[in-house]
């Protein structure tokens, strides 16, 4: 190893050893690694930047103008990004990451100092390092899906995966940025040296392929095309040479994605596909072959896209404030989401788009231009090169730039430390490249002037850090605080803390935690649980003040109402909250039990339908629509249709087929339209159920001539379907069809379909449009008995 590392200086490796180690840095109890992470660099640039201006040599240079380049765009985008915290909603959450953005290019700097000077740094030693590293994250994540072989390969067993990142997607994209320097070590070692580095690299992509993520598996494919082709190029078009290194490659990967299909089998009596590595389920869901994908389109990213460039447009200058994407409004977003909670993405994912949100144009071109001068620095540094090995190692930066660039285009990775700490050498190499000097001279010192203004700027930094401390720990105590928040109820579970020890634990800044909630939501969840609604509900008011998009502190506000059984709060807030976001299943079931109290049949159905087009896995809330099916309308064949239709993407669902189970043996023994119902063909029931879903969707869409074709479809196959009578009847008043009403609604009265008043209500209203007073007076004064609202609302002495 010493022939390694002899043309380096033993402590710029110590430099660069103490940068990579970012990724072992555990959370410390805080709520995310990155927190931690972030705080852990902020306080090593302090140390090596005092370093540097303490040590002859380091500081005493003068800057390449392509350096002075980039780093005068990192002050801009510095700049600019202050300046978009005049648009933002919370500066707190602006100022963390300004101090992130800071925290980076110190980072840069630091690094540049260690590969500005060419004789002390060797291509392979670092290279070696980087592979290392990268080596121990792949092993593990290796280890882990070996250990457990036998378990089925289910969305459970991917959450349980080893890393430091925050989720897998990170983890994977953090690896292959990595595989480039490791390939750079496989081509320069020769012969049985080679083989640990292809040990390596079977670890590498064996992890690629078991975490699973095809952002990552594609920069892959790419990475190992590229390399192969370069190899090819470089060794001048040598069949020969390109063979003994390419084909080792090859083989190996086959051999990586033989072993990732071959454990946690679905099937006991076949192995995994190459589909099934990417494309996982839950346990409940995994032999499926619907599941819940067939009933709802979630929102990707290409809606969140779409809503990053429509923020754009509302800030075209300067954005919407650095960090604050997240914190404007998601109406697009949210009305598709199919979460049962109020939760968003905190990040565009695609960093290029955020950039343009958040900052503006400026901000934007800004962020690209970094890529730009970087590649035209490898060019320029390419073209200059006369031996293999320099052109190598300009490739394997330029791989490890572009794999970092197309994570960023589906990703988030400037949020995470520990890739970031792989770009900031990515470009440190970059910029050392354009330096003159072949070596640093150690006996220069700098001069006073600089030495003050160094250890200014140190001070900065170091205020940074503090800053960065606070992040991380109030991040702690919002772990500790989220713990509690997550595993009991407020309104039935007492937690371990009461509200005055938290408002005593929990820090003012930042105001929001990672997953977007505000100490305000924090403050009043513990205030409920120590029922203290009154201020509960205060804190929730300062939370809509300062986050007016958050529907999460209204949701709070809609279940605090109903608890203290203050129905028009809860109703209001709960339709606030459930009109933008209807899959949230706490304002569904307080409308639910809103409209059923209110015996409000028809908007009862309709949230039923809202809810399902967004969160169909909601299993409780389809047996409820059965039974409410059953007692409302008194159609047992239309629930036993709806729970077919459930059980065709649940179909191992226990309460499912129980319910159906009970509601055959009910419907076998009762007469009339209910026997007949029972007797249909499954498939009849099926297709009358597709058509009655149609009509429904037409009906709302105001578009009654289609409404009215597929609510006839429903008569053909079922002439007796009584909730279709009774929507034609509605449809036709709606169009002023009053005569074709008054039969369909005669039909539902006639076979007591509803005891509710409204179908009486609604013949009367035709009556009335004819001008049939004597017919109408009786139809609503029936109404009226059965007390249907719109009834009680009319005049006395309309009856008069």
């Amino acid at each position: 190893m010493n022939t390694l590392f002899k043309k380096t200086n033993n402590v710029n490796y110590v430099i660069i050893f103490l940068y990579l180690i970012t990724l072992f840095v555990p959370s410390l109890g805080a709520f995310d690694f990155a927190a931690t992470q972030w705080f852990y660099i902020g306080t090593l640039n302090v140390v090596v930047f005092l370093y540097y201006l303490l040590t002859p040599g380091y500081l005493s240079f003068a800057f390449p103008k392509y350096v002075k380049l980039f780093f005068g765009i990192q002050i801009l985008t510095f700049i600019v990004s202050c300046l978009s915290m005049t648009q933002s909603i919370i500066i707190d959450e602006s100022i963390v990451y300004i101090s992130r953005i800071f925290t980076f290019i110190f980072c840069i700097f630091n690094l540049y100092i260690v590969f500005r000077d060419k004789n002390s740094f060797s291509y392979l030693g670092f290279s070696l390092l980087i592979s290392s590293v990268l080596f121990i994250e792949s092993f593990e994540v290796v280890y882990y899906f070996f250990t457990k072989s036998s378990a089925l390969r289910t969305t459970e067993l991917l959450q349980g995966i080893p890393h430091r990142y925050g989720n897998r997607n990170i983890l994977a994209a953090a690896i292959v940025i990595k595989l480039p320097f490791l390939l750079y070590v496989f081509q320069q070692l020769k012969g049985l040296k080679r083989i640990l580095p292809l040990i390596a690299i079977f670890f590498i992509i064996a992890s690629l392929f078991l975490i699973g993520t095809r952002t990552a598996a594609l920069i892959m494919a790419i990475v190992l095309v590229v390399f192969s082709i370069a190899y090819f190029i470089i060794s001048k078009y040598s069949i020969k040479k390109s063979f003994k290194t390419i084909m080792p490659l090859l083989i190996v990967a086959l051999m990586a994605l033989g072993f990732s299909i071959s454990i946690n089998k679905i099937y006991n009596n076949k192995i995994n596909s190459y589909v099934d590595l990417f494309s996982t389920k839950l346990e409940k869901d995994l032999y499926n072959p619907k599941g819940k994908s067939n009933l709802v389109n979630g929102s990707g990213r290409k809606d969140i896209w779409n809503s990053a460039i429509k923020d754009f447009k509302k800030s075209p200058i300067i954005g919407v404030g650095i960090g604050n994407w997240r914190h404007n409004s998601r109406a697009d977003l949210a009305i598709n989401r199919s979460n049962k909670q109020v939760i968003f993405s905190t990040h565009v994912h695609n960093d290029y788009l955020q950039a343009l949100a958040e900052t503006g144009i400026i901000g934007f071109l800004l962020y690209l231009s970094v890529y730009i001068i970087s590649f035209v620095l490898l060019v320029i540094f390419f073209r200059s090169l006369k031996t293999n090995l320099d052109r190598f190692f300009t490739i394997t930066i330029a791989l490890a730039l572009i794999g970092y660039m197309i994570d960023a285009f589906f990703n988030f990775p400037h949020d995470r430390a520990p890739i970031q700490i792989v770009l900031a050498f990515i470009l440190a190499i970059i910029l050392g490249f354009s330096s003159k000097d072949s070596q640093v001279k150690e006996s220069l010192e700098i001069t006073k002037r600089t030495k003050v203004i160094g250890f200014s700027i140190a001070f900065i930094m170091l205020l940074n850090a503090v800053n960065l401390y606070r992040d991380y720990s109030a991040s702690k105590v919002q772990f500790t605080l989220m713990k509690e928040l997550k595993t009991k109820d407020a309104f039935t579970q007492k937690y371990k803390y009461s509200y005055k020890q938290v408002v005593a634990m929990l820090p003012d800044y930042p105001y929001v935690n990672q997953i977007g909630t505000t100490n305000d939501d924090i403050k009043a969840m513990f205030a409920i649980n120590n029922k203290k609604y009154d201020i509960a509900l205060k804190h929730l008011d300062a939370s809509i003040s300062r986050v007016e998009n958050d529907m999460w502190p209204r949701t709070l506000k809609a279940m605090t109402y109903n608890v203290l059984k203050k129905e028009d709060s809860a109703f209001v807030y709960s339709k606030e909250v459930f009109d933008a976001v209807p899959s949230v299943e706490s304002n569904f079931f307080i409308l639910k039990g809103i409209y059923k109290k209110r015996k409000d049949t028809v908007a009862l159905f309709n949230l039923y339908d809202r809810h399902f087009k967004v969160r169909p896995q909601n299993i409780t809330a389809w047996l409820h629509m059965c039974n409410d099916i059953r007692n409302y309308y008194r159609d047992d064949s239309l629930a036993l249709s709806k729970v077919n239709y459930a059980l065709e993407s649940y179909p191992y669902d226990k309460e499912l087929i129980s319910f159906k189970s009970e509601l055959v043996k009910i419907m076998s023994t009762k007469p009339k339209y209910d026997a007949i119902g029972s007797k249909l063909d499954k498939s009849v029931v099926d297709e009358m159920t597709e058509y009655f879903k149609a009509a429904n969707n037409y009906f709302n869409q105001k578009d009654y001539a289609k409404a009215r074709i597929q609510f006839l479809k429903v008569l053909e196959l079922e002439p007796n379907n009584l909730p279709t009578h009774f929507k034609l009847g509605l449809l036709e008043n709606l169009i002023k069809n009053y005569k074709d009403a008054i039969p369909y609604f005669t039909k539902v009265i006639n076979d007591k379909y509803l005891n509710n008043g409204r179908p009486e209500y609604s013949r009367g209203v035709s009556y009335l449009k004819l001008n049939d007073n004597s017919n109408a007076k009786k139809d609503f004064l029936i109404s009226r008995n059965k007390k249907w609202p719109a009834a009680l609302k009319l005049s006395d002495a309309f009856f008069k």
